[in-house]
Order: C-alpha cells, then sequence, then structure tokens
C-alpha cells in the first residue's frame, strides 16, 4: 500500500452517512479491506493490555489492508478516536441508544451480563444491528475479524451482509475456563448460580467459536482448552507481539544496580482480577517482603485503581499507587523485580511476557505463568503468600541468581513474542500483509 490517503474517521451518529467515510470511485485502495470489531479504539499509550495488543495486531494488518474499527462509543473510546494508532484506521463508534440510559434498562442490562457475560452488551448489539455505517463497512469487507470472544455472536448478523468475507475471531482468553474459576471463589448459592451460568457460556462459547472461518489464538494451550470445549474451526496460532525499541537486545539484560529493591505490578484496575491481586498483594505479600527488606518499595502501575486500592495503600509503608500513566517504560527500567500475583482470570497475561522482554526478573502466580515459557524462566510460580514473599527477597540476596532468570526468560520471550513473529502468523490469513513486509 502506497499513495494512498488516510481514510476519515466515522463517528456513527443518527443521522450520518457513510458515504463520506470510505473512498470515492477514484481513489487507489488496497486490494483488502478489513473490518475489525473491538471492545476498544486502539492508540498509543492506551494502558490497557487487550487494547494494546489491538494496536500492534492492526499495525500489522492496516500494512496490507485499508482497515476499519467498529467500537462502542464509550468515554474511553471517544478519546481514543482523537488519537487512534496506526492514523491509517477508519473509526465507526456505535452510540448508546438514549432507551439504555434509564434506571430499569441499565438494571436489565447488569442481569444480562451476569448472565450471559459471554454475549456483547445488550445495547452495543443493538445499535450494531441498527447502524447503516456498520452495515455499510461490512458490505465492503474482505475479512471481518471479532477481538475478544464476547464479541462473536455478531458473526450471524454480519455474515449477512459480508456474505464472502472471511470471519475471524480473536481469542484474548477461553471464558469457560475465567468462569469456572470465578465460580471457585463463590458461596454455596453463587456455586449453584454459576454452574447454569458456565454451562450456558460454554455451548455459547462452542458455538461462536466453531462459526468462525479462523480462530487466531496466542497459544497452544488456549488451542486445546478450545478443542476439548468442541470447538473444530482453524486454528493460527499467533503470539501477541510486546516488543519495543527500547527493551534489551538478545546479549542480555543489563545488571540491575544494587540500590533499594523497587517491585513492580502493572495492570488495568477496572478487572476484578487486577483489583483482588493488588490487595493480596498488599494485605498478605508485602508486609513479609518489607519484614526482610525494609528499605524495598512497591509500585502499584495502571489506570484506574478502586477506592479499596487506594485505601490499602495508604495504610501500606513504601507503596506508591500510580493511576494512569503516559508510559510504563520507567517503571519497567527501574524495577528488580516484577510481581504477578493474579488469583483469578484466564489467558496469556501480557503483563508477564513484558517483564520478560524488559529482563526485569518474575514472581507469579500459576493462573499469571499460564502457557507463558518454562518454569525455569521464573523466579518462582506459586500461590503461596510466604513462598511467593521469599522468592522477591531472595532476587534482592542472590543476585546472580536473579540475573541468570531473568537472561533465560528474555531468550526465549525474544524468539516468540515479537512484531515480526506476529505478522509471520497472520500473513496466512489477512491477504497482502506478507506483500507489504518485503
Amino acid at each position: 500500500m502506497s499513495g494512498a490517503p488516510f481514510p476519515k474517521k466515522i463517528i456513527d451518529t443518527r443521522t450520518s452517512s457513510v458515504a463520506t467515510g470510505f473512498a470515492d470511485s477514484n481513489e487507489r485502495t488496497p486490494q483488502t479491506r478489513v473490518v475489525s470489531v473491538s471492545m476498544y479504539v486502539p492508540y498509543e499509550g492506551i494502558q490497557n493490555a487487550g487494547g494494546e495488543y489491538i494496536r500492534r495486531h492492526l499495525d500489522e494488518v492496516s500494512k496490507g489492508s485499508k482497515t476499519s474499527v467498529i467500537a462502542f462509543a464509550t468515554p474511553e473510546n471517544i478519546q481514543g478516536a482523537s488519537k487512534v494508532d496506526p492514523p491509517s484506521l477508519d473509526v465507526i463508534l456505535v452510540n448508546q441508544p438514549q432507551w439504555g440510559k434509564g434506571i430499569l434498562t441499565r438494571a436489565l442490562k447488569r442481569v444480562i451480563r451476569k448472565l450471559a457475560p459471554i454475549l456483547p452488551p445488550l445495547d452495543f448489539a443493538i445499535r450494531f444491528m441498527l447502524s447503516p455505517d456498520v452495515r455499510a463497512a461490512l458490505r465492503e469487507a474482505d475479512v471481518v475479524e471479532f477481538q475478544h470472544t464476547e464479541l462473536f455472536a455478531f458473526v450471524y448478523f454480519s455474515r449477512i451482509w459480508a456474505p464472502d468475507a472471511k470471519f475471524v475471531g480473536v481469542v484474548h482468553d477461553v471464558i469457560n475456563e475465567r468462569l469456572v474459576r470465578l465460580m471457585e471463589t463463590k458461596g454455596s448459592y453463587g456455586r449453584t448460580i454459576g454452574k447454569a451460568v458456565t454451562a450456558f457460556c460454554r455451548t455459547i462459547e462452542r458455538v461462536t467459536c466453531s462459526s468462525m472461518d479462523v480462530l487466531l489464538v496466542f497459544n497452544s494451550d488456549s488451542k486445546s482448552k478450545l478443542e476439548n470445549l468442541g470447538v473444530n474451526s482453524l486454528f493460527v496460532i499467533a503470539p501477541p507481539p510486546l516488543d519495543t525499541p527500547a527493551m534489551p537486545l538478545l546479549e542480555g539484560p543489563k545488571r540491575r544496580s544494587a540500590s533499594a529493591p523497587r517491585i513492580l505490578f502493572v495492570g488495568a484496575f477496572d478487572r476484578a482480577e487486577n483489583q483482588q491481586a493488588a490487595l493480596w498483594l498488599m494485605d498478605s505479600i508485602w508486609p513479609k517482603i518489607l519484614h526482610k527488606l525494609p528499605e524495598a518499595h512497591l509500585d502499584i502501575v495502571g489506570a484506574k485503581p478502586s477506592t479499596e486500592m487506594l485505601q490499602a495503600g495508604r495504610e501500606s509503608p513504601n507503596v506508591t499507587i500510580t493511576g494512569y500513566v503516559d508510559t510504563l517504560d520507567p517503571y519497567y527500567q527501574s524495577a528488580s523485580v516484577t510481581v504477578v500475583p493474579l488469583l483469578r482470570g484466564a489467558g496469556v497475561k501480557f503483563k508477564t511476557i513484558t517483564s520478560m522482554l524488559w529482563a526485569v526478573p518474575v514472581v507469579s502466580t500459576p493462573i499469571g505463568a499460564e502457557g507463558i515459557l518454562n518454569s525455569d524462566c521464573y523466579l518462582a510460580v506459586t500461590s503461596d503468600a510466604v513462598t511467593f514473599a521469599e522468592a522477591v527477597v531472595r532476587a534482592h540476596i542472590d543476585r546472580e541468581h536473579a540475573t541468570q532468570t531473568a537472561e533465560r526468560a528474555l531468550l526465549q520471550a525474544r524468539s516468540i513474542y515479537t512484531q515480526q513473529a506476529h505478522a509471520d502468523a497472520i500473513a496466512r490469513i489477512y491477504p497482502n500483509i506478507k506483500a507489504s513486509l518485503l
């Protein structure tokens, strides 16, 4: 693709017309048109792991196609549309209908989300299907991709308007696995309701995943889990691209200085599993670390920390909770150890891989390490608070062991989680991608 002007952004309103959003007949257009249905509008600096993945993914896709992103018009996405990256993306924002803002309808939507978390938000679904801009984008599409399993149900509507398109589902995590783990934390009543919800979602996940022409997964572990659910689509394994130019190269990480220990936990704290992890870290692990390393400092970095987190941070010595920051790079560069204390959730944890690519040694729970490299790439993998704290302390006592562990992890991560490796994998799905790299 060369010489084609950047297409205009499209914001879906009740009076908008898609005619101004797509190229006219005299404009040079790439061979391939890709429509990406997403929870997030990708932009440089987004502090959501899923959103950053979508940005890096679409950066490759847009090199060989004209690409449009369809997302819900949340405040974050409206703001993101003004600084979208890559800048050649069209953005179609689907507005919330007025009827969806009343007390009863908001309550209804919350109930539906609790009982059917595998389905897209009700108001998003309705506006998606009613939007003339969405229909026009689908009619133009050669490839339609759905980011997040929760949006896969849109495939049935989309096939009406794009009968000849290829449909790709990008699996960020296996919903059934996430729900099973969540159910284990509930009381007996919650587990009874949870079993019904999980059974329903398992069926929907199997059906909607099988309806895709291609499923893009991050590792063989996710592929196996979906196959065990009965999913029979074509799978393509495409590890997430997480490397950046600022990260250390393969010749090895810099030796961490002997300055005061600096422990790092990164997350988007509007996610309940990250909030829970931060609270467990401050309540059960951090006091044990401070007992052995009183000069240590804990940085909890990421957008939207909860009120409970902020209160716990004020009550915990040597803890900084930053909220949103423009870039995470300085925190990784100064960290002596990264911790991933997740007790819930599913899927590949990008924060774990990113730490390894920064050559920072990692202590993680099994959930935080799931599907990511071998155990010898971690200082420890444990859900026991005492063992977790001891591994962090040992890293600062035995710095040679910590450095060797970080070197092993960096070497392996650099061979898997790169932009080039991702581009090579998705070239099997998206036409013209390979040509754009030559």
